[in-house]
């Protein structure tokens, strides 16, 4: 009854005199039961194509745990392959059809990728002793991600450690995803992250010198 309520308040309040009622999202809820907005235009016949969507293999794998039954339809997915390769690009292809055709996307997306270079960002990480040495993330406007600098002093100049944006890694974006200074600020260790992967390197750089040494520690998930 309550839906019912909705729909009648709705058709009286979109009406006057002979006008018809124009076709808005409706949004009805009953308990238990979801119903997604439909939007239509002046026509409420308009046919309505839902996009097509790249559909995914599904397999016959059930695995059983202390008597439960789990299916796993889409276990192969977990293994590398030219299927699973072709199906994420028809999925990245369909996503990029999607989204070229909204309207005033690419104006949008220049300004306010416009917007995100016009000034510098600097977040600071630690500050050690009392002098004191500063660390920090400084990405200008020019750069494509945060390069790791320390400053001798709040008023001295700022010195790279790591600079990630003249370390392409196969041609493959690189970043700086964290960094952790020693407690007396002579080493820093940071993670490095290759073409946006959730593994990333742990390297150790010198602070006094600006020296990457040799350790390396390597798939490493940060929580």
């Amino acid at each position: 009854m309550r839906a019912i309520a909705v729909i009648i308040l709705g058709l009286s309040v979109g009406c006057s005199g002979d006008a018809k009622p124009h076709a808005t999202a409706l949004h009805l809820k009953r308990r238990g039961e979801s119903v997604s907005p439909v939007r239509g235009s002046m026509n409420p016949r308009a046919p309505l194509t839902p996009p097509t969507l790249p559909l995914a293999r599904r397999v016959d794998v059930v695995d059983a745990y202390h008597g439960v039954r789990v299916e796993d339809p889409y276990r192969w997915m977990e293994t590398p392959s030219p299927e699973l390769d072709a199906w994420l690009k028809a999925q990245d292809d369909h996503t990029r059809d999607l989204l070229g055709a909204v309207p005033g996307r690419a104006r949008l997306r220049d300004e306010l990728h416009e917007a995100n270079r016009a000034t510098d960002r600097i977040d600071v990480i630690k500050v050690v002793g009392e002098r004191p040495r500063v660390f920090a993330m400084h990405q200008t406007s020019t750069d494509e991600s945060p390069k790791l600098v320390t400053l001798d002093g709040w008023n001295s100049a700022e010195r790279v450690l790591v600079d990630p944006n003249g370390r392409a890694g196969g041609g493959s974006h690189v970043t700086v995803d964290s960094a952790y200074p020693s407690p007396d600020g002579t080493y820093v260790a940071y993670v490095v992250a290759t073409a946006g992967s959730e593994d990333g390197t742990v390297e150790i750089v010198d602070v006094r010198s600006g020296r990457i040494l040799s350790d390396r520690i390597d798939r490493v998930q940060e929580r």
